[in-house]
């Protein structure tokens, strides 16, 4: 009998661990605050980044995948944009791989070195069979796939790469500074 009930509060607390993180890791929309991840990074000061790292500014997760051509060529645009904006924004091109060579992002990276033809951007990494928690957050069918995350970590918006224009950016950036500075104005009434 109590052997019964052991095995009873053990299943229990399993299935309830189970239901939480099925809980915290669903699918995630508009107004969803995005979850402390940790990222593999290639082409940039540091290993691995936060998402938390980039709190204060307009974040923009580009999900793509060397075989796609829209992909690439969008490098070349996110990069102008990141100069554009500077320290306001930071856009992450997200990499997909699978475990076959053709397929890895940092061998791609090093063959565009060696082609003389540099990717002057970061990008995450992100195996498609280990690394699956950005994909349960942001399931996509097709890329490239953009993620806009404001700055207080909450998905600001779900969008194609068409919508990824200067405009909309200082779109966000001016309504962003007079929110602060209604905030600010309310702190003094206080």
């Amino acid at each position: 009998m109590k052997l019964t009930i052991t095995i009873l509060t053990v299943l229990y607390f399993v299935g309830e661990q189970s239901a939480i993180a099925q809980q915290k890791f669903k699918p995630l929309s508009v107004h969803d605050t995005v979850p402390e991840l940790e990222l593999k990074m290639i082409n940039y000061k540091a290993p691995t980044v936060k998402l938390s790292d980039f709190r204060g500014k307009l974040l923009i997760l580009d999900f793509w995948s060397k075989w796609c051509s829209v992909c690439i060529a969008q490098f070349a645009k996110v990069k102008k944009l990141q100069d554009e904006f500077g320290d306001g924004i930071f856009i992450l091109p997200v990499g997909y791989q699978t475990d076959m060579k053709w397929d890895n992002i940092e061998h791609f990276y090093e063959q565009r070195i060696s082609m003389g033809n540099p990717i002057e951007i970061p990008s995450a990494v992100q195996d498609m069979k280990t690394d699956t928690l950005l994909r349960r957050l942001f399931p996509f069918s097709a890329v490239p796939y953009l993620i806009w995350i404001d700055h207080s970590g909450t998905v600001l918006g779900i969008t194609s790469h068409h919508a990824l224009t200067s405009e909309m950016i200082q779109i966000y950036l001016d309504d962003h500074r007079r929110l602060e500075k209604l905030r600010g104005a309310f702190d003094k009434i206080k």
